[in-house]
């Protein structure tokens, strides 16, 4: 049975329209969206763009996402969110280009460190299986409110 963050996914129009409206309803941003792009070829789907925000921080992101049949989405994924200029990053998700089959946890890089892994007990429970722009921008308005993040 999909996660519920894996219906979302299964979903690209509905997913894609919740995740634009996410990102323009950000109560920190400063800038229009650079994207998001959407090319839909077939059935590969490419989602990207960037987003500056308050206290110089920005979120560039890019999804890819193979549909392989109805109920089988495969993705690369890169949401990296970090202060405008600076090498290391406040946190990124990413899978390095290698494909995620639903179900599949990601991996999360945070301040520039060692890769981080579903279970690892720094995540405190967060689970980073299925995660989407919608998680992200929720993590990103928490960290600029200046809430804890899961991990910290």
């Amino acid at each position: 049975m999909p996660t519920a963050r894996a219906q979302l996914l299964l979903s690209p129009a509905e997913y894609f329209k919740l995740a634009d409206q996410a990102l323009r309803s950000c109560p920190y941003r400063l800038t229009d969206i650079d994207g998001p792009k959407i090319n839909r070829d077939s059935s590969v789907y490419i989602f990207s763009g960037k987003i500056e925000l308050e206290g110089d921080f920005r979120l560039k992101f890019t999804e890819t996402s193979f549909r392989e049949s109805p109920n089988q989405l495969v993705r690369a994924i890169d949401y990296d969110f970090r202060r405008s200029g600076t090498k290391n990053e406040i946190f990124r998700f990413d899978n390095h280009g290698d494909t995620l089959d639903l179900g599949k946890p990601c991996h999360l890089h945070v301040n520039g460190s060692s890769r981080i892994y579903e279970g690892d007990t720094r995540l405190n429970g967060y689970s980073l299986i299925d995660i989407h722009l919608l998680d992200v921008v929720g993590l990103v308005c928490k960290f600029i409110r200046g809430e804890k993040l899961p991990w910290q």
